[in-house]
């Protein structure tokens, strides 16, 4: 594989990743989303979805063959062995498609990119990453972003942030925090002073 090196951005629900990615790659970076790849991985007649079926059942397919991710959610929302066993066959098949996506934009000529990672420590991904950054707000402002974008009751929300990864384990092997709690300029600002610092760190 061409050598590529890597910086993982992560942060809970609401933060603001999806924004710094769309934000960073406008830039002209290499931005590869972990969402993308992980609905990419369980499309219909892939091995993944296959070995989804063998651990969780045929229930969790929808009548054209699909996975029913809402349902296949429900079932691992509340259960850790559940999950686990989720986490366990899906993140090796998103790992080895990012390193497809990094392949190609090696050959392209890049040096670095940025992985939008919002379950980097259920990923196994951390020991690969060269540097990782955190994006981060208030919760009481995480839970009203996602209310609002996702139409959600704030127990459904609150639930959502409790089941992600505790912030307090991710901060610890940060290179970057970025808090985005203020108002939309001052987030791309701080996303400005990101971007310069990238190009520090791969240059």
């Amino acid at each position: 594989m061409i050598e590529m090196h890597m910086a993982a951005m992560t942060g809970r629900s609401g933060s603001g990743k999806s924004t710094a990615s769309t934000y960073l790659a406008d830039l002209g970076f290499a931005v590869i989303d972990g969402d993308v790849l992980a609905r990419k991985v369980v499309q219909r007649g892939t091995a993944c979805l296959a070995d989804l079926v063998d651990a969780f059942g045929e229930s969790i397919l929808l009548e054209d063959g699909s996975l029913n991710r809402r349902l296949l959610g429900e079932i691992c929302f509340s259960d850790a062995e559940s999950k686990a066993r989720l986490n366990g066959i899906v993140h090796p098949y998103i790992t080895q498609e990012l390193f497809h996506e990094m392949e190609i934009l090696g050959r392209q000529g890049r040096g670095y990119c940025v992985v939008e990672a919002p379950a980097l420590m259920e990923s196994g991904l951390v020991p690969l990453c060269d540097r990782i950054i955190l994006i981060t707000a208030p919760e009481e402002l995480l839970l009203q972003r996602i209310m609002r974008r996702d139409n959600l009751t704030e127990h459904q929300a609150r639930s959502r942030l409790a089941s992600q990864t505790p912030e307090e384990e991710v901060r610890s092997l940060c290179d970057m925090i970025i808090d985005n709690d203020g108002t939309p300029e001052e987030f791309r600002l701080k996303l400005d002073a990101l971007a310069d610092q990238l190009d520090r760190w791969f240059h």
